[in-house]
């Protein structure tokens, strides 16, 4: 029992020493200091990161609208009516209006809208919208 618990603590020791203290392929830092936790990178909020070049809006395809434009986003101009956006995609995209957006759902900025009464909303720079298509599993 005794030995068992020896080999626990010896494996913790050996597993802390290695991994939780930097002390990994040569380095000989016993322990975190101020220096390298200012080095540490910045856990950037989704706004940051995904920041649209000026005067732009993002459009995310899923599932079949995906496959259909061969991308899984793009950027288009902004500003531009909810209700000007398929016919834009359908130009972009030969029969994306038959095929998918006739029965997908619209996201802007992560809440669905309804492309019959919300059509006047304007997409405006840095907006995100979704197109996504209905999808089945089994």
């Amino acid at each position: 029992m005794i030995l068992k618990n020896l080999a626990r603590k010896s494996a913790y020791h050996f597993f802390f020493f290695f991994f939780g203290t930097g002390m990994r392929a040569g380095n000989s830092r016993r322990a975190l200091d101020s220096s390298s936790i200012a080095q540490t990178p910045r856990v950037l909020n989704m706004a940051e990161h995904n920041r649209t070049p000026t005067g732009t809006f993002k459009i995310l395809y899923f599932a079949y609208a995906s496959t259909h434009t061969k991308k899984s986003w793009e950027l288009l101009p902004a500003p531009m009516q909810l209700s000007e956006l398929f016919e834009a995609l359908d130009n972009r995209y030969p029969r994306m209006k038959d095929k998918v957006l006739g029965s997908c759902m619209v996201t802007v900025n992560l809440e669905y809208v309804d492309m019959d009464t919300d059509k006047e909303k304007e997409l405006k720079v840095g907006d995100e919208v979704g197109i996504i298509p209905p999808v089945s599993s089994g």
